[in-house]
């Protein structure tokens, strides 16, 4: 999964522009993938979780105490930190304070990747992306999580991430698997409009009421009820996966070129998907990777753009 988005509760709207200062978040040569805000804090994961207060040039390693991968993707759900470790092993640790050690979650499947996490209904779920069909939910996130296996309807190489809207929970999934529920537990597959391209990420913005996905190929879709989805004409080049979030009041598509050296991206023209999008300046900069683009806004009329070993600001 090299492109997405991370977005959760919390996150600031800003607005995107061509200056940019590169902002080094990890040592030179450690890949710095994921970028998420919760609890005051700015984090990311990457060998072990990066976080930072609201000094955008000020980053601090944060105890991570588990096997070290650059592909773990931190969230902030209900007060807590869920921190995959990334590694086939099933493991996921959570914090409510990123400076102190976190705690081990409960391991549910000890060969499949933890890929997300989304608290739906005042219970915790915990997601693998995996062939292997299960999933975890419990009530209590110190508790243990209760495994089910094979449900029908849901993707069959697992979760990339999961969203909510507080009544509908969307999973999305590799080969443009796309599932719904709405206790949990029994799964609809949809219809996703991403045809066999994998989907990376879906979120609910609650703004214009509308779910918003991206994913592989140059692909992002939107939809008003989480079931039905169209995809969105980007005009971003094919082949290179993109990433979607909500910044300043419109919707913001970007990917980094194979030139590794620019993000491209294109905006609606309002605050809703469904409105054409127009193309953007790129935006030039030496820490950009092809390899990943992620799209968070932060405060004032700053977006955080983090792609290989640094955070990118634009104003």
């Amino acid at each position: 999964m090299p492109f997405g988005t991370i977005a959760s509760a919390g996150a600031k709207q800003g607005s995107i522009g061509t200056s940019v200062t590169e902002i080094l978040i990890v040592a030179s040569g450690t890949k710095a993938q994921n970028l998420n805000y919760g609890g005051g804090f700015w984090f990311g994961g990457a060998d072990n979780l990066v976080y930072k207060s609201n000094i955008l040039s000020s980053w601090t390693t944060a105890s991570y105490a588990g096997s070290a991968n650059p592909n773990s993707k931190p969230q902030y759900w209900n007060g807590y930190y869920f921190l995959p470790t990334g590694d086939p092993d099933g493991a996921w640790r959570y914090s409510t304070d990123l400076s102190v050690t976190p705690t081990s979650g409960s391991v549910f499947e000890a060969t499949a990747r933890v890929s997300s996490m989304c608290y739906f209904g005042s219970t915790y779920y915990v997601f693998l992306n995996s062939t292997i069909k299960k999933y975890g939910y419990s009530s209590s996130i110190s508790g243990t999580f209760t495994t089910v296996s094979n449900a029908a309807g849901y993707p069959t190489n697992g979760i990339n991430w999961a969203a909510t809207d507080g009544t509908t929970m969307v999973g999305v999934g590799d080969g443009g698997l796309l599932s719904t529920t709405t206790d949990g537990l029994t799964w609809t597959a949809r219809t996703s409009s991403f045809g066999a391209d994998d989907i990376d990420f879906v979120m609910y913005d609650t703004e214009s009421s509308y779910w918003v996905a991206s994913g592989a190929n140059g692909k992002a879709a939107y939809s008003s009820n989480g079931t039905t989805w169209t995809q969105i004409t980007s005009g971003l080049t094919a082949g290179i996966g993109v990433a979607i979030n909500k910044c300043n009041g419109v919707f913001i598509i970007a990917q980094a070129t194979l030139s590794v050296t620019t993000v491209k991206y294109s905006k609606s023209a309002s605050s809703l998907p469904t409105s054409a999008f127009t193309s953007g300046s790129a935006i030039t900069s030496t820490g950009i990777s092809n390899e990943n683009v992620y799209i968070l806004a932060t405060d004032g009329n700053y977006i955080l753009l983090g792609a290989g070993k640094a955070s990118i600001s634009s104003r």
